[in-house]
């Protein structure tokens, strides 16, 4: 099993042995390059609190429409992602993109897999920062990632889907899991307070994006797409546009919108007497604009972050709150 050195928290690094140690010349131009996927969201996200990303000459924030999403499924007659949540996903990161411009910067919207396109961004010396994931596939993609990258690039990875930090917790969930889950959560997260949250970053605070883009040889260039939902979605395999609802037809007791901001409004929504004020008695309902949080899609794709969650909904009481 592969071992990582330990760094200062949140980051970890995750390279094999001949990109380790690597010293990066003073006055060199360094490319930082921070790999998005579900953690489309400025505030709370580790990735701009990663000293090396701020310090690097330009910083490049990536998104990869990777293909196999949205092949069909070997499950059924149906594609592994559907129109409504390609939309949702679109519509998240149109936002994250604009997020980003009002920050100087941008988010470069690739169409291709994460393998093929991101080995070519990166030259020596460079930094390559992302979130890392739990589950196969994705596991599997982050490695190929990683054998394909030009030996001296330098890799940062952290996990930043979980309420509990992984180093607080005393164990790791990579090798171990407590059972039953009351132990765990009566034990641990009894014992264990969540982390603040981290602030968004500020305007000034990172690197310019670069005027022009180099790549490193490989395969041919994939194409960028334009941060639009029309843009986006034939990459997707459908139609993600929204569409005029009939005049006879029922006013939508919800309207799902991607990104950050729709995910603070409507969590900021549910934080009221009538929403989580009543949890304990409409928390079965599966009808009623505030029988429920609604907030997992954002939290899904990134757009909100646990701990988000936790601090705005009353935590600090020395353990989770009750109705969370």
């Amino acid at each position: 099993r592969r071992r990582t050195p330990r760094l200062e928290p949140p980051f970890r690094a995750r390279a094999s042995a001949h990109m380790r140690g690597l010293p990066i010349a003073v006055g060199a131009m360094v490319r930082a390059v921070a790999w998005f996927r579900n953690d489309l969201r400025l505030l709370d996200n580790q990735i701009f609190h990663f000293e090396g990303l701020r310090n690097a000459s330009e910083f490049v924030a990536v998104y990869c429409v990777d293909p196999r999403h949205y092949e069909l499924s070997k499950w059924g007659d149906h594609r592994r992602t559907a129109e409504h949540r390609a939309r949702f996903l679109a519509e998240s990161l149109v936002e994250f993109d604009r997020s980003l411009r009002q920050l100087g910067s941008r988010l470069l919207i690739l169409d291709g897999r994460p393998e093929d396109v991101l080995p070519q961004l990166l030259r020596p010396g460079d930094v390559l920062a992302f979130q890392s994931e739990d589950t196969s596939e994705e596991q599997a993609v982050e490695d190929g990632v990683l054998r394909a990258l030009k030996p001296g690039v330098s890799v940062r990875s952290h996990f930043g889907q979980n309420l509990l930090h992984r180093d607080d917790l005393g164990f790791n969930p990579k090798e171990s899991i407590p059972l039953p889950f009351g132990k765990y959560f009566y034990g641990t997260c009894a014992e264990v307070k969540p982390r603040r949250e981290q602030p968004a970053p500020r305007s000034g605070d990172l690197p310019p994006f670069p005027k022009a883009i180099e790549v490193v040889g490989g395969l041919s260039w994939p194409r960028e797409v334009a941060a639009s939902v029309a843009a986006i979605s034939p990459l997707m395999s459908c139609d993600a546009a929204r569409r005029a609802r009939p005049a006879d037809a029922p006013e939508p007791e919800f309207e799902w919108r991607g990104g950050e901001a729709a995910g603070i409004a409507q969590l900021e929504a549910y934080l009221t007497p009538s929403g989580l004020g009543n949890y304990h008695r409409t928390r079965n309902q599966l009808q009623g604009a505030m029988s429920f949080s609604r907030v997992s899609p954002w939290l899904a794709n990134g757009c909100l972050s646990p701990r988000t969650v936790y601090w705005r909904g009353g935590g600090g009481g020395g353990g989770l709150p009750k109705e969370l």
